[in-house]
């Protein structure tokens, strides 16, 4: 996937949006007296004067940036559905099998003639508003 170069404005935005974040931990970090509150500080600071005075500056950042967004996005995407997966879907799936629900009708049933679920005659091409 190849991006076209960012302009002077888009890199101006990068540089302000990034630097503010960053002051605020970094401003967190030294009411904690934490001493990597100065490297934090530093970078940003180096962010926000880069995107006042030279946005161009910022290319290889933001380049660099991106290119960690991207990782990041791939492993956080998989790791809100397993979340989502153990957490909602399968307890609520072991409950429904615990009260003996088949929602999808899925169990044979010998009682039963045939499992041909009955249309409406008037199908979706006589009712186009509802579809369904």
């Amino acid at each position: 996937m190849r991006n076209k170069p960012k302009s002077a404005k888009e890199l101006r935005k990068f540089g302000i949006v990034v630097s503010i974040p960053l002051a605020i931990i970094g401003l967190v970090l030294l009411w904690r007296q934490k001493d990597a509150s100065y490297y934090i500080l530093g970078i940003s600071a180096y962010l926000f004067l880069s995107a006042a005075l030279l946005p161009a500056s910022l290319r290889l950042v933001e380049k660099g940036w991106m290119a960690f967004a991207r990782v990041l996005s791939a492993i956080m995407t998989r790791f809100i559905l397993v979340v989502a997966f153990v957490l909602v879907i399968t307890p609520f799936g072991l409950f429904l099998r615990l009260i003996g629900k088949d929602l999808l009708q899925t169990k044979i049933d010998k009682k039963r003639v045939s499992y041909w679920v009955p249309v409406e005659e008037d199908g979706p091409q006589t009712r186009p508003h509802q579809p369904f």
